[in-house]
């Protein structure tokens, strides 16, 4: 999957690169929301090794970079981009005792990735959009926090978690746009990951789920 994800991506670049259509260039930021999908949360269940209540809870953070608009037709348009995007999830638990202390373990796991984007965007009409289309990512740096508490006391520790973790994410991303005047717009859209997270050394099978909500600026227009 990682070759043949690798080669439409070179292809779709060298096709916007040859093209004699007018490209545009823009940037775009916006927040994250995210977290995993599949067993992440039974897996560190027995991790743990215990009972009680565990709950996972969307991480924010943001995305920002740059992408080129090509022209395809009258209605349709090809939108490459690369951008920096922070992903993850965090988990609280709290554990059954017969005491009354309720212990908490609180992990943050923040992913920071490179992504790269190639989008078919579909203008419906006056400003709007939908667009969809695969996503390379590359995981630049993976850390966590963890933050573990009991009447009122704490202790906090992190550390680099990039040993076991797939390095390239390949996923699909799709949502609605709106095109202001000026050559702003906003868009609102999902990424879902298809590579498992794990690079096959443990029995975590997870994957990213990302909410995303960005404003950009295209030039020239």
């Amino acid at each position: 999957m990682k070759k043949t994800a690798l080669f439409l991506f070179a292809a779709l670049f060298v096709f916007a690169l040859q093209s004699q259509a007018q490209v545009r260039g823009g940037i775009r930021a916006g927040l994250n929301m995210s977290t995993w999908g599949g067993n992440a949360v039974e897996s560190f269940s027995e991790i743990l090794n215990t009972t009680g209540v565990m709950r996972t809870e969307m991480l924010p953070s943001f995305h920002a970079g740059g992408y080129l608009q090509l022209p395809l037709g009258s209605a349709v348009s090809l939108e490459p981009g690369l951008y920096y995007s922070g992903k993850g999830m965090q988990v609280n638990q709290t554990f059954a005792t017969e005491s009354i202390f309720k212990p908490q373990v609180n992990v943050v796991n923040r992913m920071h990735y490179v992504e790269m984007p190639v989008l078919l965007r579909l203008h419906l009409g006056p400003g709007f959009q939908l667009y969809g289309g695969p996503q390379l990512s590359y995981l630049v740096d993976n850390q966590v926090e963890a933050e573990a508490g009991v009447f009122g006391l704490s202790y906090e520790q992190n550390w680099s978690a990039d040993p076991g973790f797939r390095k390239l994410d390949f996923g699909l991303t799709g949502g609605l746009g709106y095109e202001l005047p000026g050559g702003f717009n906003l868009q609102a859209g999902y990424e879902w990951g298809l590579s498992s997270l794990d690079e096959g050394r443990s029995n975590i099978d997870a994957f990213n789920r990302v909410i995303k909500v960005s404003m950009g600026y295209t030039f020239g227009k």
